[in-house]
């Protein structure tokens, strides 16, 4: 594209562009490079999110410490010389490494400065004061301690992705705890004697697919104002969502059930859910994951005999990484369609190489087809969450 027909557009529609994921750090960090016109839009997409990765060393003569790896030290160097740049950071990820990039502890400006998990999450908060999203890869032992050493510096957060979360405590949530309205878990610990100590969430993403409800039940109290939910079939079909007045989109996560049998607990539960879920009072969206190994309650969950019942305020069904036309179809003779406007099928249902007629686009166009007439749209949509997204040299 010519500099002249760039320049006709909006630095919002540009900026919406270079966010597509196609794009990957390089890419816009050699836009930028080439480009003045673009450096604008670009600067926010490469400070936006920003990773912490620690790695293990042992000098001579010395326990092992915790030292930056070479882009972490870097980045903390740029951040703490440049406040513009600094203002831009909404996200931190922190990581332990298991090993250093090559040739990262012969640089004596980093492997002779020891530090901590707190030490440098507290540095890299101090400096992102605009931070709202903290993601650990790395399992911690004693978050709820960060969280109130981060408070003292500035940066509210809100958003909070752990790997482990420890759920519950006797003497309930501290204040931090507190401002975190969305959060995210591998998996969750807790005492159902003990207070849950995220009482003001709004989302949950849970993808423990070992939990059962009666497990997490201390969760009862943030039900009714959750307007989003993420969790295994196997925790949905226990739930009232007759109870949970503000959920507008419920996901689904498949959980690999192979060995299990099927009971008649289970056909009843599944029966349930469609009843209770056709009760939900503002369910806009539902969305199913799609997994290599079959899972036996969603198997159910599309039977027909489950099928009848009418969600009156449910628009879209959405299909996270593939979609059975089988599926479909008995949606659409099923009362669920009734108040249906859209399927989302991910952009991976079709296949953008040579053989046009492949088995993925063969399905996705059979889609279309099968939904003509009813009125019901089909939107293709990139469904992969970038959770470990690429990151090169910004220096």
């Amino acid at each position: 594209m010519s500099p002249l027909s760039i320049s006709r557009f909006p630095d919002e529609l540009v900026l919406e562009i270079f966010r597509d994921q196609c794009f990957s750090t390089s890419d816009l960090t050699r836009l930028a490079l080439v480009s003045r016109r673009f450096l604008p839009s670009i600067k926010p997409l490469l400070y936006e999110v920003i990773p912490l990765e620690l790695v293990p060393h042992r000098g001579e003569d010395q326990p092992m410490d915790l030292v930056y790896n070479v882009k972490s030290w870097k980045l903390l160097k740029v951040l703490e010389a440049h406040d513009d740049l600094a203002a831009m950071v909404k996200e931190v990820r922190y990581d332990k490494l298991w090993e250093p990039e090559e040739g990262a502890l012969d640089n004596p400006r980093i492997s002779a400065v020891g530090t901590t998990d707190e030490l440098a999450l507290t540095t890299f908060l101090r400096i992102a004061k605009n931070a709202t999203v903290l993601t650990f890869f790395e399992a911690l032992h004693n978050g709820v301690v960060y969280l109130e050493s981060f408070a003292r510096y500035g940066p509210k957060i809100s958003t909070l992705r752990l790997r482990n979360c420890i759920a519950t405590r006797p003497e309930g949530p501290t204040d931090s705890e507190r401002n975190i309205t969305q959060l995210k878990a591998s998996r969750i610990y807790g005492n159902s004697t003990e207070e849950f100590v995220y009482p003001n969430l709004t989302h949950l993403d849970l993808e423990d697919e070992e939990v059962k409800w009666s497990d997490i039940s201390y969760l009862d109290s943030v039900l009714p104002n959750l307007e989003v939910l993420k969790i295994t079939v196997k925790v949905a079909v226990e739930l009232d969502f007759s109870k949970m007045p503000r959920l507008q989109y419920l996901h689904l996560y498949n959980i690999n059930d192979q060995g299990a049998p099927l009971t008649s607990t289970t056909s009843f539960r599944v029966a349930e859910f469609w009843g209770s879920l056709s009760r939900a009072p503002s369910i806009k969206t539902l969305s199913f994951e799609a997994c290599a190994y079959e899972c036996k309650y969603e198997m159910l969950m599309f039977d027909a005999r489950y099928l009848g019942y009418c969600a009156p305020t449910l628009k879209t069904i959405r299909f996270d990484c593939g979609v059975r036309l089988d599926r479909v179809k008995r949606i659409l003779d099923g009362k669920l369609s009734e108040s249906l406007v859209r399927f989302l099928i991910p952009t991976c249902q079709i296949d953008y190489g040579p053989r046009s007629d492949s088995r993925r686009e063969r399905e996705a166009r059979a889609i279309v087809a099968m939904c003509e007439g009813t009125g019901i749209e089909v939107l293709h949509e990139d469904s992969q969450e970038v959770l470990w997204d690429r990151w090169c040299e910004l220096i």
